[in-house]
């Protein structure tokens, strides 16, 4: 993956949104250095896939709103959570609609905003039954191991990075997304992995775009 093209199109995807946010010509992170990852995984005990280690060559965050479907992979997640819960969660509460606010740079997720938010669905969590929490192809206990990342925000939402050992886990490095609605606590996989989930970024904005030409048109 050509992590340098994709940077160019994510920042113009940015300014070709309505109303962007500042009159500037990138909205991703500069590049951090091999030493500073490093220096990034020992502080955090963790090791950081390779995907990962790519992109942040290159950029290492976005600091601007993003939305973020996911097509026909979010039909089952959301047919899963209705089940689950009993049918008091309709499919008008919880749909593909998911926007981010921040993805934050590697460098920060153990930083004091991260690890706030990432207290914060804890303190949530605890005041639930077990029998409010949700996860599909995931188990929200794993927000109590230090190497479950929070990675970025959204709306009352959360993103993590499984990066529990060991590294040779089929799903080490996948993204989740931590969702507390309805009185329950939600979680799903959001991407296979990091390269993934900036690809779905990329097609997401197309098609916002896309969204908000032909609702000038129907205007």
């Amino acid at each position: 993956m050509n992590f340098v093209a994709l940077k160019y199109e994510l920042d113009n995807l940015f300014k070709g949104l309505n109303e962007p946010y500042d009159v500037v010509p990138e909205w991703t992170g500069a590049g951090v250095s091999p030493d500073v990852l490093k220096e990034a995984e020992a502080r955090m005990d963790v090791v950081f896939p390779e995907v990962l280690k790519d992109v942040s060559g290159q950029f290492s965050a976005i600091y601007h709103e993003t939305p973020y479907f996911m097509g026909n992979a979010f039909k089952k997640i959301q047919s899963e959570v209705i089940k689950r819960s009993r049918r008091e969660i309709s499919e008008d509460y919880f749909k593909d609609d998911l926007e981010i606010s921040i993805v934050y740079a590697p460098t920060e997720w153990d930083g004091e905003d991260a690890q706030g938010l990432k207290a914060l669905n804890v303190e949530y969590m605890s005041e639930m039954d077990a029998k409010q929490y949700i996860g599909v192809d995931c188990d929200l206990m794993w927000l109590h191991d230090r190497s479950f990342l929070l990675i970025g925000a959204t709306y009352s939402e959360s993103l993590y990075m499984d990066l529990r050992e060991p590294a040779s886990n089929p799903n080490y490095g996948a993204l989740y997304n931590f969702n507390s609605l309805e009185d329950f606590c939600i979680m799903y996989k959001v991407a296979d992995d990091y390269g993934q989930f900036l690809l779905n970024i990329k097609h997401s904005l197309e098609k916002k775009i896309q969204l908000d030409a032909e609702d000038a048109d129907d205007n």
